[in-house]
Formats: C-alpha cells, structure tokens, sequence
C-alpha cells in the first residue's frame, strides 16, 4: 500500500506542494495536475492507484472529472473542497467519488482516508474460491470482482464493499450505523446519508433480474430475491 501511486488535482499551487509532500512522507508516489483536462491526461497516462480531486479548478471542474473517469474507471476518488455546504457533498458522492474532505483539514486525517479507500479497493488476501453469490449476482473477493449473470459490474471500492455487505447478510437488515462503521470506520464523521448516496448509485448498476435492494425506512438496506419481492 505503501507504494500505490496517487494523483493530485488542484489549481492551488501552494496546497499543492503541501500535498506532494504531505503524501511523499507517507511513501506515496504523486502524480500533480492543476486543471481538469490535465487530471484526465494524467490518469490516462500514469494509471494511479487513487485520485485526489478538488472541486474547484479550471478548464473542467472537479464533478465533471469525476463524472468522466466513471464511465471507465473504478479507481477510488477522494474529493477536496473549500465549500462545507452539504449538498456539495451530495453531488460530489452521487457522481461516483468514494469520500469527501473538506478544506481546512488535518494531514493526519487525510492520509488515513487515503489508506481505508487504498485497503478497499485492494483484493483481500482469500482463497480463491471465497465467493458470494445470490440469484445470479456473485462477487468473487480474490480478485475484488463482481458480476450479475455473469456479466461484469463496474463498481467503486465502495460500492463493492456494500454489496460485500448485503450478500453476506441476504435477506436480513443490515442498519446504516453498521454499514457506515464497518466500511468507513467507527471514526467516520459523516452522516448516514453518505451509505443512502451510494446506495441508490450501486441500485442503478444493477439490472431488473438482480436480487432486489430494498431501503427499509429509519433502518438500513437488505437484499432480497426478486421471487421473494415480486
């Protein structure tokens, strides 16, 4: 994990140093962009491990950035912004970014976000033939992929995760309080409406003939088989 590779997108030149070095402390490789456009040629061409992705920059913003790498790309985002307004947050997770730091933060704080969203989206150390399967939809936790009818799903490390989640508890409530420690850790100071966002963005990748992902109101979320439900 030490040695993942981490792009770094944002238009200030100065906390863009501070990154660099923040993040070459902790051994991290990093990549620099300071523009949307140049985010996109950069993941194209140094194919890092994480982004780190302001919302505020030039030539294409941060939501826009975020919204074109996941059409394609799986890799996690953490977004950055100066705002602390709710609804950026919002925006910023539906769009396909795994976690939201807003500006002023501690470098303490960033580095361990980095490090649970790099331990999600790496392969667990299982054997091969540990899988989850319900209804046609399977997620095979050695190589961290999914498919629903043998057909692959494109899902960001938290999406897999909460799916991971709900496959092994199929049919039983699994509480938003539960999903949001054991994903995000018990020192995750957001709010249950994060696991709502990306739940209702795993909700649309899957199709009609997936089990069927219901929201129990004042709850949590369960999977339950389309035979059960219809």
């Amino acid at each position: 994990m030490e040695s993942a590779k981490i792009l770094v997108v944002d238009d200030d030149a100065e906390l863009l140093e501070l990154l660099r070095m923040e993040l070459e402390a902790s051994h991290y490789q990093v990549v620099l962009a300071r523009d949307g456009l140049s985010a996109l040629e950069q993941l194209a061409s140094t194919r890092p491990d994480l982004m780190i992705l302001d919302i505020n920059l030039p030539l294409l913003d941060g939501l826009s950035v975020c919204r074109q790498v996941r059409t394609h790309n799986t890799l996690p985002i953490l977004m950055l912004s100066s705002q602390r307004d709710e609804l950026d947050k919002v925006i910023g997770l539906e769009v396909g970014a795994d976690d939201y730091l807003g500006k002023p933060y501690h470098p303490r704080e960033l580095i361990a976000r980095i490090r649970a969203l790099l331990r999600r989206s790496r392969p667990l150390s299982v054997p091969p033939a540990d899988r989850l399967r319900a209804d046609g939809l399977e997620i095979d936790l050695n190589s961290h992929q999914a498919t629903e009818q043998n057909r692959p799903l494109m899902l960001t490390p938290i999406e897999f995760a909460l799916l991971e989640s709900l496959l092994r508890n199929f049919g039983n409530i699994v509480s938003r309080a539960r999903l949001l420690e054991n994903i995000w850790g018990a020192d995750f100071e957001g709010s249950t409406r994060t696991v709502d966002t990306h739940m209702r963005n795993l909700r649309l990748k899957l199709s009609p003939h997936s089990p069927r992902l219901e929201s129990v109101r004042g709850v949590g979320f369960r999977l339950v088989s389309r035979a059960a439900g219809d």
